[in-house]
């Protein structure tokens, strides 16, 4: 395909919001990964290098610093009893929890 029509292609998935022009090139890039000794030289040789690529490909299977929690609800369709209902509910420690429990046993 001439350039100009991939490039005109691109720019009209690019302005519908498509994931298309990526998936290509990203197939490409894991296909072309390093192997587990080209990662092992470079932890060995720049561990900063290697922990700044562990957090970027951590972050890109969905793996965060901070949890976020999503909350499906109508707080202006709710009474009062309701809210402070569900305002206990995520103050309170997962069950479980050793939080709140008292002394942890030796």
């Amino acid at each position: 395909m001439p350039y100009d029509a991939r490039l005109d292609r691109l720019r009209a998935q690019l302005a519908d919001l498509s994931r298309a022009p990526f998936q290509d090139l990203l197939a490409n890039l894991l296909a072309a990964a390093p192997s587990p000794e080209d990662i092992r030289r470079l932890a060995g040789k720049s561990p900063d290098r290697w922990a700044q690529a562990l957090t970027m490909v951590a972050r890109l299977g969905g793996y965060a610093q901070q949890t976020e929690v999503a909350l499906d609800a109508r707080i202006a369709d709710m009474s009062d009893s309701e809210l402070l209902q569900a305002l206990q509910a995520l103050e309170a420690p997962p069950e479980g929890s050793p939080i709140g429990d008292g002394p942890i046993a030796p």
